[in-house]
């Protein structure tokens, strides 16, 4: 099998009175310009959680959040470029100065209105959903904010 694992980070901010997500825009082609959460393959020896802050913190300049898995994205045709099972992680990280900062791979990072998102890259749209979703039912529970 030429099965790819991936890590897939929806980080969540209460920005101006308003949910924001964070994504990171797109230089490669098919996603050129468009935007993704922040996510890349995981290494030989890496963990999914130790896997997903590394990408976090190298595509975003975000460290040391804490990530809790939200689920396994598993659709055979969500990556053009072939077979990737992406472990997407989120977090509701509190409004902090954060630095953010990016690689020469990606054009920009920014804080987006979850109500006013772009056209997100991959399955991402979906991605988004389930987390906020996840959230929302946490929200119902949990002393998460």
């Amino acid at each position: 099998q030429k099965i790819h694992v991936a890590v897939d980070a929806v980080i969540f901010s209460i920005k101006e009175n308003e949910l924001r997500i964070l994504l990171i825009q797109m230089k490669k082609q098919p996603f050129e310009g468009m935007w993704a959460m922040p996510g890349g393959l995981l290494e030989q020896e890496q963990t999914c959680l130790s896997g997903a802050q590394r990408i976090l913190s190298l595509q975003t300049g975000v460290a040391n959040v804490f990530l809790e898995q939200l689920m396994t994205f598993d659709d055979p045709a969500r990556d053009p470029a072939g077979r990737v099972i992406s472990i997407a992680h989120y977090a509701l990280v509190p409004d902090l100065p954060f630095e953010l900062k990016t690689t020469e791979k990606y054009q920009d990072v920014k804080w987006w209105s979850v109500k006013k998102l772009p056209e997100l890259a991959y399955d991402h749209k979906h991605i988004v959903k389930e987390a906020c979703e996840r959230l929302a039912a946490k929200i119902q529970y949990t002393n998460i904010v």
